[in-house]
């Protein structure tokens, strides 16, 4: 019986390299020269690895399949509009770093050294982005009942972790005698926008694309849900947390829109590993058929998103 399309496709050694390739013509068209996004190019290029070892470690796929890589690469190429923004490439890269370290401490509750790096990588990227810390109780409660790990121990290295990026950084402003500029900092995580007015700058980029992403993490997440029977208990809870994460940065998106670029970054990273157990473990003619309309949407999307870019989002921030 011949392979489907998609099979051929999830379990090719060609899948990947032709997707790095596809990729680096894309950010090259997305300014990668003509706009200096070297910096931003190389987060990418680490944030890839970083899903490639997550697979990796933790045998998210049944089979010997590039998916999460290769769908990691589609869908953040398909978000080429924040490709400029530096906070959104550093919090996509930590959250993947994040969930490595977190998912290395399965039913670990003496796990302590780890969970203190999981979350000081948590704590850097508060430097940049303090809403950051709104996942942070989510991350517990994923200890607590999926990773199962917390324990008294782990959650004094939580605390420690969290705030051991603003012992250095106070230091340095207590060196230069600069005291306003970590406060407002911090204070910025009380800054809510109200709702209507935080939609008046969301383009139809955003909401196209958002729209897709969300509707990919429910096809992936639905096919988790009614086969994971067929996976491991470990990997049963490594899913549940992806689809957690998921559905927190979607309302986090929903509530306050003004924070765009990092919770789509979040959410790419969180709905690849979907997307890849859905392409790569079903073997139907009509999830091929699904998958090959995903393909055709998600590249019109590109297109569209290169071809008319957000002004408001695709503005390079500095760190």
């Amino acid at each position: 019986m011949a392979k489907l399309l998609q099979t051929k496709i999830s379990e090719s050694d060609v899948t990947l390299p032709a997707t790095v390739v596809y990729a680096a013509l894309l950010w090259i068209a997305a300014g990668l020269i003509t706009s200096s996004l070297y910096l931003q190019f190389a987060l990418f290029a680490l944030n890839t690895a970083l899903m490639m070892e997550l697979n990796n470690r933790n045998a998210l796929l049944r089979i010997r399949s590039r998916m999460v890589s290769v769908s990691f690469i589609i869908i953040s190429c398909m978000t080429n509009f924040v490709f400029a923004d530096i906070t959104a490439c550093v919090t996509g890269l930590g959250v993947a770093a994040m969930l490595m370290l977190l998912f290395m401490q399965y039913q670990d509750n003496m796990a302590r050294g780890m969970t203190f790096y999981t979350f000081v990588t948590i704590g850097m990227m508060s430097l940049l982005w303090i809403q950051i810390l709104f996942f942070v109780p989510i991350v517990w409660l994923l200890m607590l009942f999926y990773i199962q790990n917390m324990s008294r121990f782990t959650f004094a290295a939580s605390l420690l972790g969290l705030i051991a990026p603003y012992w250095f950084t106070g230091a340095y402003f207590l060196f230069i005698n600069d005291f306003e500029t970590p406060v407002v900092h911090i204070m910025h995580i009380t800054e809510f926008v109200q709702i209507p007015a935080a939609y008046s700058n969301i383009s139809l980029n955003q909401i196209v694309t958002l729209v897709m992403i969300v509707t990919l993490a429910f096809i992936g997440g639905t096919h988790y849900v009614l086969y994971s029977y067929n996976d491991k208990i470990h990997n049963r809870m490594l899913y549940t947390c992806f689809m957690w994460l998921d559905v927190a940065a979607l309302a986090f998106i929903v509530l306050q829109p003004q924070h765009y670029n990092k919770l789509i970054a979040m959410m790419t990273v969180f709905t690849s590993p979907l997307l890849a157990h859905f392409v790569a473990l079903t073997k139907t003619r009509w999830t091929n058929i699904t998958t090959m309309v995903i393909a055709a949407l998600v590249l019109m999307i590109t297109i569209f998103n290169l071809w008319t870019p957000s002004l408001i989002f695709s503005q390079v921030t500095a760190i």
